[in-house]
């Protein structure tokens, strides 16, 4: 932790800005960093009123007002021409408020204005799904859980994908089909490949760890990797390596599965030890730019922090909207405390600086230090 040394009463205004606080003691961090700003326009209540935002997030949302995502009030008046919709991203996430031209340079795809996310417009991608038959259909992973079948994701059905080929066992190699191979927790190295020569390299087994995952792993490698062997030969998915809750998308709930087996399966494992109450439905979901009310699968599936079933979107849940400008510790209370934080924004060592903002321009220089100043030496008590 940083160290802030004791000045008595003291604040110089240079060019190079050092403020001084009346205490000393350890500079604790803060909440985790945001995620970065996303620009766009707030608009009106009602009527065409538009207003350049930063971060409609924390200019717009958390204030209850309209916003439109990459939106312009010039020349184009987004909100004005209401051409704002829902944006469709991986996984079946769908992101409201989103302007064209921005969801599609985000990698979405727009669904054109004035739609919304409920009913979802957003399908889930269809993947090769193998079956013991060598069948192949191409579904999302969930429907072909719900169907019996194996995923093999980033795959189509063109090529016969699900045929035979090499398998890997972790003892010897053994031509089998995809779906053979891999519902035994085998290595699967793609139809038409053949054993010989050896594609498979050194004996392997399951190799367990506390969080119920399982990899096929050499003894040294399990033992150096701080896993626990389970024999050479072994596999994952019959390995006792215990259970946690798997998520499946588009309302396919929760089973308790191991890490592999939930893999397997085309699921995403949340963790914890029941499934009561299922923990994988619908519930706030924090994105890069915004708040979603989606099941974990979704969120995940996405890289996204999932923040439980039934948990609602609110301002502040997934990022902290400020209270008090120039309270820079959040404790609704202008004193020297405030400082060090203040002076971490101007120098440019910190990026939760929306309190730092005095002259609400979205930036912090040397033109916010009088007002903050102002504020910490001539206002006392709470913020509220």
């Amino acid at each position: 932790m940083r160290k802030f040394n004791e000045i008595h009463n003291c604040m110089f205004i240079l060019a190079a800005v050092v403020v001084c606080a009346s205490s000393s003691g350890d500079a604790v961090a803060g909440d985790p960093t945001p995620p970065p700003p996303v620009p766009g326009v707030c608009c009106a209540q009602s009527g065409p009123g538009c207003t350049p935002a930063t971060n409609v997030l924390v200019d717009c949302f958390a204030e209850g007002r309209p916003y439109i995502i990459g939106g312009t009030c010039t020349p184009v008046n987004s909100c004005a021409i209401q051409g704002a919709g829902a944006c469709c991203r991986g996984g079946g996430l769908c992101i409201e408020n989103y302007a064209a031209t921005a969801c599609e340079s985000d990698g979405g795809i727009f669904q054109g204005a004035g739609t919304t996310c409920s009913p979802n417009p957003c399908g889930v991608p269809a993947e090769a799904c193998c079956f013991d038959s060598g069948a192949c259909t191409e579904v999302s992973p969930s429907q072909c859980a719900t169907d019996g079948g194996i995923t093999l994701f980033g795959q189509s059905c063109d090529g016969s994908p699900c045929g035979s080929g090499a398998c890997c066992t972790g003892v010897n190699c053994v031509v089998a089909n995809a779906y053979t191979c891999t519902v035994n927790g085998y290595s699967f190295q793609g139809a038409g490949t053949v054993c010989e020569p050896d594609p498979c390299g050194p004996n392997t087994g399951a190799c367990c760890y506390g969080d119920t995952s399982c990899f096929a792993l050499t003894l040294n490698d399990c033992t150096e990797t701080g896993g626990t062997f389970q024999g050479s030969g072994t596999n994952c998915l019959e390995a006792d390596c215990g259970t946690a809750a798997c998520c499946f998308g588009e309302g396919g709930g929760c089973i308790l599965l191991s890490a592999a087996q939930c893999a397997n399966q085309g699921g995403i494992l949340l963790g914890g030890p029941t499934c009561e109450d299922n923990p994988c439905g619908v519930g706030a979901c924090c994105t890069n730019n915004n708040c979603v009310q989606v099941e974990a699968y979704t969120c995940l599936f996405n890289g996204y922090s999932y923040q439980g079933a039934g948990v609602a979107c609110e301002p502040g849940l997934c990022f902290t909207p400020c209270i008090c400008i120039s309270d820079m510790n959040g404790d609704f209370h202008y004193d020297a405390l405030d400082i060090q934080g203040f002076v971490a924004c101007l120098i440019g060592e910190s990026e939760n600086c929306s309190c730092a903002d005095t002259d609400g321009d979205s930036v912090v220089t040397p033109a916010d230090i009088g007002q903050f100043i102002n504020t910490i030496m001539n206002t006392t008590g709470e913020c509220l």
